[in-house]
């Protein structure tokens, strides 16, 4: 494994060469650490408007495409809840990340709760945007949300993917984002979505993810992954944040009170009194 850095003061991209793939993204600022991660379909563009402003608050923010998104790609190996673990595991060690606030938008919720819950040392808080609980039992072939309605009755022709970015945002830009990141996806790709992320629940509800955790998504968001959140907030005692006008893609939909729900639990957590 090895990494290709592109340097710039405390701006950086990087390249981590893991099994199957290099994982491609950027790394700026400096301080306590967090990890971006985007959903399903999509890349590390969801986060545009987050990035700046966690550097600008005192933090070093990593956003990777996830295998197979963005510029990660080709990938030899097919995403499983277990490569895309430890894809961030590895991009963590490249970059000298002992431990980061791990911000999992959808698919990277899941894949965040699986590291939280898997690798607790490796985790300093945990802020799941539009993401299922992990802890929820699947009750059919397919996961939560917006692919359990879309994925039966999506081809890959272009409409069927202006069908499916046009539910997952309530934004002229959110849903021209989503086309653009589905329409550069590999073939396949897409339907093999709900087997990962089938592979993340099911996990232990009395095993709590241990460390300050944020829970947010849009009210226009698809009805089981609300309900989903809604489950975990009372089994766990947190607040759900449901952002009105805002869909799966609530940091585009809604980012100025992403951004500020996302500094205030990062602030909490690591920077305050006896914090690293």
């Amino acid at each position: 494994m090895a990494q290709e850095v592109e340097m710039d003061g405390h701006d950086e991209q990087f390249a981590v060469r893991t099994a199957g793939c290099v994982l491609m993204g950027r790394v700026r600022g400096a301080g306590p650490a967090v990890m971006l991660l985007h959903g399903a379909g999509m890349d590390r563009a969801v986060f545009d408007d987050q990035v700046m402003p966690l550097v600008d608050a005192g933090f070093r923010v990593a956003v990777p495409d996830l295998r197979g998104h963005g510029r990660s790609r080709p990938s030899a190996t097919a995403p499983s809840a277990g490569v895309l673990e430890r894809d961030v595991l590895a991009v963590m060690d490249e970059l000298g990340m002992d431990r980061a606030a791990l911000v999992g938008q959808a698919l990277g919720g899941a894949i965040a709760q699986g590291l939280a819950r898997g690798h607790p040392e490796r985790v300093s808080a945990l802020a799941a945007l539009g993401a299922a609980w992990n802890a929820d039992r699947p009750t059919g072939p397919r996961p939560p949300g917006v692919l359990r309605r879309a994925l039966p009755r999506c081809p890959t022709g272009r409409a069927a993917l202006r069908r499916l970015a046009d539910s997952s945002s309530t934004t002229p830009r959110g849903r021209a984002l989503a086309l653009r990141s589905l329409a550069a996806l590999p073939a396949g790709l897409l339907r093999r979505t709900p087997v990962v992320v089938d592979e993340e629940l099911g996990a232990d509800p009395d095993q709590r993810v241990g460390v300050p955790t944020l829970l947010v998504c849009g009210a226009a968001d698809a009805a089981d992954v609300r309900a989903s959140m809604r489950r975990w907030a009372a089994h766990d005692g947190l607040a759900l944040h449901e952002i009105p006008g805002a869909g799966h893609l609530v940091t585009v939909d809604a980012p100025e009170e992403v951004t500020g729900l996302l500094l205030g639990l990062l602030t909490g957590a690591l920077t305050g009194p006896g914090r690293a």
